[in-house]
């Protein structure tokens, strides 16, 4: 059985309600919290409830990691205090992290350097500056013999659609701004003095696109939900909606359309 716990804590990027998995878990080692912040958010965003560890240095890196269990290991190789190269000569020396796969990330991209980070070991290397659909396909990958799901690049992909979102749940109706949306989910944008649904709430969400027909009754549940400071000093929430991967094609096929639409 998978063990989960609700904590809410104050993060790098504001007031985070996450929903922790025990069995999915990521060591992430970065000395740019711009980075580490992009690679939590993209990663809680497509696996839905993960548990991760951050560090912006290499110290102390050794005791954390052998004092728990990590599914996967995504390390900077201008690592301040241990960089990639001498972590990586210490992770393969030991025998408990056999199994554990090792993404290297570095804005070095220099052949002999690539070819060095490998032959030290890592599973897998991303240059800097590096998308999000390169991030979890990478992820995914390495993450795919562990029983994770694949992949899948169209359901991942993004569209930015200006308009409206509506989530319904047994707590109320929410209406908000549409930010982006995919095949697998959709990103919301609410007032934060207004109440709001919670973290693993399931909902039915009705995506409302400008100049669009609309989509309604999107199965689905609350993935994040995450303060942000806007223009002017107020408060707004952002809140990521995974879909449910058996709804019915008829939807699937609506959403599809609007997306299509939005390439041209």
């Amino acid at each position: 059985t998978t063990s989960c716990s609700r904590e809410r804590f104050l993060g790098e990027d504001g007031d985070v309600a996450m929903y922790k998995v025990d069995k999915y878990k990521i060591f992430v080692a970065d000395s740019t919290p711009s980075v580490r912040q992009f690679i939590r958010f993209n990663l809680e965003d497509f696996f839905g409830s993960i548990e991760m560890d951050m560090a912006s240095n290499g110290k102390n890196v050794k005791n954390r990691l052998l004092e728990s269990h990590h599914d996967l290991i995504i390390y900077e190789r201008e690592m301040p205090l241990m960089d990639g190269d001498e972590f990586l000569q210490w992770i393969k020396s030991q025998e408990a992290f056999v199994s554990v796969p090792v993404i290297i990330i570095s804005s070095n991209r220099e052949t002999d350097s690539l070819k060095k980070t490998i032959q030290l070991g890592a599973d897998s290397c991303i240059i800097k500056p590096f998308t999000a659909e390169s991030l979890v396909e990478k992820v995914s990958e390495l993450l795919n013999g562990k029983g994770r799901k694949k992949f899948d690049r169209r359901k991942h992909l993004r569209y930015s659609i200006k308009g409206r979102v509506e989530l319904r749940c047994e707590r109320g109706t929410y209406d908000g701004a549409l930010m982006n949306i995919s095949l697998g989910g959709l990103l919301s944008r609410f007032d934060g003095n207004s109440p709001l649904p919670q973290i693993l709430d399931t909902i039915r969400a009705a995506a409302i696109p400008e100049n669009k027909a609309p989509v309604e009754g999107i199965e689905g549940y609350v993935t994040r939900i995450q303060a942000v400071d806007a223009m002017g000093g107020s408060k707004q929430v952002h809140i990521a909606v995974k879909f449910s991967d058996d709804r019915e094609r008829g939807k699937k096929q609506e959403l599809l359309d609007i997306l299509t639409a939005s390439e041209h």
